[in-house]
C-alpha cells in the first residue's frame, strides 16, 4: 500500500508540473469563476477568523476571501522548495 502511495503522489505531482509547463491548470484556475464561487461559498468563515492561504501562489483564493470576508484576518503563504 505504501508504494502504492507514493506512485499516486508522483503521477499527480507530474501531473501538475506538466500543466503549469503547459499553462492549462493556472489559466483554466484562475478563468473560472464558477469554481471560485463554490469554493467561497462553502468556506464558513466569521469575524476575526484567521485564514491562512498555503501556497497561494498568486492570491487567486487569498484576495477574495479577504474582499468578502473584511473582518477576518487573511494571509498568504507561498514557498518553493526545490
Amino acid at each position: 500500500m505504501k508504494r502504492d502511495s507514493y506512485e499516486s503522489i508522483e503521477s499527480t505531482k507530474k501531473g501538475f508540473e506538466e500543466s503549469f509547463k503547459t499553462g492549462t491548470f493556472y489559466n483554466k484556475q484562475t478563468q473560472d469563476q464558477k469554481h471560485l464561487e463554490l469554493i467561497l461559498n462553502f468556506l464558513n468563515i466569521s469575524p476575526g477568523m484567521n485564514v491562512l492561504d498555503l501556497g497561494t501562489g498568486t492570491g487567486y483564493l487569498a484576495f477574495p476571501i479577504a474582499g468578502n470576508y473584511p473582518a477576518a484576518e487573511v494571509a498568504g503563504d507561498y514557498r518553493c522548495f526545490s
